[in-house]
């Protein structure tokens, strides 16, 4: 458990400096997440990212799949599942 806490905390510093889509999946598998999926983004840092989201035809809208009645469930059990491990 330890470890993983270490990891998550280091992929969440890289975000400080370096490329912004190898700090992004190192933290996805860091939390158990596998993905190879990433936009590309010139400068590849914040100041790309953010100046991605300048553009007129771009529309953020936030993710509201956790909203869903089974997800939610799912989460509760997956919550009192991290609870009893780590007891």
């Amino acid at each position: 458990m330890q470890e993983v806490k270490q990891q998550i905390q280091e992929a969440i510093t890289g975000f400080s400096k370096g490329v912004l889509v190898a700090n992004a999946l190192k933290l996805l598998n860091a939390l158990g997440y596998e993905s190879d999926r990433a936009v590309l983004i010139a400068p590849n840092n914040y100041q790309g990212f953010s100046e991605l989201f300048q553009i007129d035809s771009a529309m953020l809208t936030p993710h509201i799949g956790s909203y869903a009645k089974e997800a939610r469930i799912e989460m509760e059990i997956q919550s009192v599942r991290n609870l009893l491990s780590a007891i």
